[in-house]
């Protein structure tokens, strides 16, 4: 295979790969996706980073693709750090949502009570 064809399909497959893992930014930002959906499709993308490294460091270099697969698990790292406080994040807006209602029913009874 020619030098000019194995370019083309490199630069060809790190495309599919940086729009998977946008679709996967994609997912993880979504609230409505199931968590698993998430997590499997997390798995997805790692490995597919991991085998794309794997096959182009004998053309590419393995201590480029070696940096690429660190970077891009560095950034996927990040984002499912930032999902994982949203989801805290929501958690204690609901909580806090559910005392100040406890809170305002209590206020009620005993403004009741007091008249």
């Amino acid at each position: 295979m020619g030098k000019e064809i194995r370019r083309g399909l490199a630069l060809q497959d790190f495309e599919c790969m940086i729009d998977n893992l946008e679709a996967f930014l994609d997912t993880l930002a979504d609230p409505k996706t199931d968590f698993r959906v998430k997590l499997m499709d997390y798995a997805k993308i790692r490995e597919d980073v991991s085998e794309f490294c794997r096959f182009y460091a004998k053309w590419l270099g393995s201590s480029l693709m070696e940096r690429l697969r660190h970077e891009v698990y560095e950034l996927l790292e990040e984002a499912v750090s930032w999902w994982g406080g949203q989801v805290l994040y929501d958690e204690i807006e609901v909580l806090r949502k559910c005392l100040r209602k406890r809170d305002s029913s209590k206020n009620l009874v005993i403004e009741m009570i007091c008249n």
